[in-house]
């Protein structure tokens, strides 16, 4: 099923596979590309970009509750991550260099996309603890050839329209994933 293979698909250790088990399956038809859980455990939503959608679905129950279109063009919503306190997904929309704010309580689209991110494919995603500032990995140039990870901030705590890039750093070439600590550090 869906839940199973999108967690699945992060495992590479068979001992730990092979102690995972479905506990549900929800057919969904088409590719999801990104899967993120809030903190409570209660929703998942994941991204499908060939209908530029995020689906809200009920952990417990395994049922699709909302889905909601994303503005701009088809494959734009493609990196997910939900705030520390599960009240906000953030959305990184590849061929639109915007991001979209998703309310996750409501499902709703919270004002206009942001256009903050780089030009140039963006692969990793994340929000640091301080729910304030992103880091996120793209494929434009850093300098010699490099390609980069790029320090996001909201000026404004809380405020999502108030993001800017603060730092870009060189990567290497195709950076894909990010991710940080529990801790912050």
């Amino acid at each position: 099923g869906l839940m199973a293979g999108l967690l699945l698909a992060g495992v590479t250790s068979p001992a730990i596979a092979s102690r995972l088990k479905s506990i549900a399956t929800l057919a969904v038809g088409v590719p999801a590309y990104r899967l993120a859980i809030t903190p409570n455990g209660a929703t998942a939503l994941v991204t499908v970009p060939s209908t530029n959608t995020v689906w809200f679905i009920d952990v417990p129950t395994a049922q699709l509750t909302t889905s909601v279109v994303l503005p701009g063009s088809l494959n734009a919503g493609l990196e997910l991550a939900i705030t520390k306190d599960g009240t906000e997904a953030l959305v990184a929309n590849y061929s639109d260099a915007t991001i979209t704010v998703l309310n996750i309580g409501s499902g709703a689209i919270v004002g206009a996309p942001i256009p903050v991110l780089p030009p140039g494919g963006n692969s990793g995603f994340t929000i640091l603890s301080d729910d304030r500032t992103i880091l996120l990995t793209h494929e434009a140039s850093c300098g010699s050839g490099s390609h980069c990870l790029a320090v996001i901030r909201a000026v404004t705590p809380g405020a999502w329209d108030t993001l800017q890039v603060v730092a870009e750093l060189p990567v290497g070439l195709g950076p894909r994933m990010v991710a940080v600590s529990s801790d912050g550090t």
